[in-house]
């Protein structure tokens, strides 16, 4: 579009949420978002678009218990610089994301090992902080509202677009706990979802078109290797690996000859050096709520757990056994913690 050219879309949030609604599929608003399509008569706020990818995990035994946030986020116009020379799976391209993981204090020491399990130590990108609601709220609150000029909020506030898999049930859970409904906020001008974007490939659950596509398979189509699955942070990343993918190069990826396995372990390191937030602390012993160490440290010896005492039944010789074993080891635990009788 020539600078001539007039805009029918007014240069607001609501202008760029009409105007991507006129682009029909959501694989073809985000190639619009990374700068592979121009769209003529777009309005020049719509450059200024901010990607928020988010994943969560909830406790299994306890879906009211948010125990972690991960979300990746980036400003269109820093990938769009490296859309002419991508580099090899889009590797200059995921170079230029933002990977952010927390998980809840409150729930810290509530680990899936049933039906999702998955080991929130093992979080692969950027750099796990420690969050009460309270603070996960204001991350998810600054990183949905940047404004369009660093330090002028005079300018207003950029428009977001929010990338999930299945983020209904992602943002329906948000909105129980920490109050914050990623789909609602006022600066969301579009909502994509990798399953929709998969069906507008044509990739489908391998038990049928009429299943929904687990992250898992739509990863494996792409070659994304789905390591440590079930922590927010790598969830998150793998979603916004294969919505970048599905936009590049469609269905069928190129070869090249570093390999997406190298990728991807490269973009693990370098983003761990640059992926800080300041939002809750980097320490935290879900044993005994220090800050100042991990559970793998924790040298503390606990008090008994009340639960775990009116637990204990006579021995043979009807004695109760002793409560040595409850307050030291990794099994120790606080009694507020106690998990028994939720799992």
């Amino acid at each position: 579009m020539s600078s001539s050219q007039a805009t029918p879309f007014p240069e607001t949030i609501a202008g760029v949420r009409d105007f991507l609604r006129t682009i029909p599929t959501q694989t073809a608003k985000l190639r619009y978002i990374l700068g592979l399509d121009s769209v003529e008569n777009a309005p020049k706020l719509a450059n200024s678009i901010v990607v928020n990818c988010i994943d969560t995990e909830h406790y299994e035994w306890d879906s009211s218990k948010l125990t972690e946030i991960g979300i990746n986020t980036f400003a269109s116009g820093d990938l769009r610089q490296h859309i002419a020379n991508p580099g090899p799976n889009g590797e200059n391209l995921l170079h230029q994301i933002y990977y952010y993981h927390f998980r809840m204090l409150p729930n810290a020491h509530c680990i899936n090992k049933r039906f999702c399990p998955g080991n929130p130590e093992n979080n692969r990108f950027g750099n796990t902080r420690f969050a009460t609601y309270v603070q996960g709220k204001a991350m998810l609150e600054e990183c949905f509202y940047w404004d369009v000029t660093a330090g002028r909020a005079q300018d207003g506030k950029c428009p977001t677009v929010v990338i999930g898999h299945a983020l209904r049930n992602d943002a329906d859970g948000l909105a129980r706990t920490v109050g914050f409904e990623p789909e609602a906020a006022d600066t969301v001008v579009a909502v994509i979802d990798t399953q929709q974007m998969a069906r507008e490939m044509g990739i489908y659950n391998p038990a049928g078109a009429r299943n929904e596509v687990g992250l898992r398979d739509l990863s494996a189509h792409f070659d994304i290797p789905y390591r440590d699955s079930h922590t927010a942070g790598n969830d998150a990343a793998y979603t916004t690996f294969s919505a970048i993918y599905m936009a590049l190069y469609g269905r069928i990826m190129p070869t090249f000859t570093k390999s997406v396995l190298e990728v991807v372990d490269d973009v693990e390191k370098s983003s761990r050096l640059y992926s800080i937030s300041d939002h809750g602390i980097p320490r935290y012993c879900t044993r005994c709520h220090a800050a100042n160490h991990f559970l793998s440290g924790c040298r503390a010896r606990l008090p008994p757990c009340e639960k775990c005492q009116a637990r204990r039944r006579p021995e043979a010789n009807g004695k109760l056994p002793d409560v040595h074993w409850f307050t030291k080891g990794r099994k120790a635990h606080r009694t507020e913690d106690c998990t028994w009788g939720s799992s």
